[in-house]
């Protein structure tokens, strides 16, 4: 998927996808948060309507490749 080229007929900042996700953790647990896409950025706060982000990537140059599905080890 290219996002460089798209084009809405909006500013690139207007373009938001947000939603539930799980974070792995460093003891392989996971931790939902919601995860908010503006531009070329992720953001992850710990949940819906928090002011500051926990985690930030930039997506700039990534690629996407589909894995199988993780199994989380506390409710399987």
């Amino acid at each position: 998927m290219i996002v460089d080229n798209f084009s809405s007929g909006k500013s690139k900042f207007d373009l938001k996808l947000e939603g539930k996700c799980f974070l792995k953790t460093r003891t392989d647990r996971f931790k939902e948060h919601w995860a908010v896409v503006v531009g070329k950025d992720l953001l992850c706060y710990r949940q819906q309507g928090d002011t500051e982000h926990r985690v930030m990537h930039c997506l700039a140059g990534t690629f996407i490749q589909e894995t199988s599905p993780e199994v989380n080890p506390e409710t399987g």
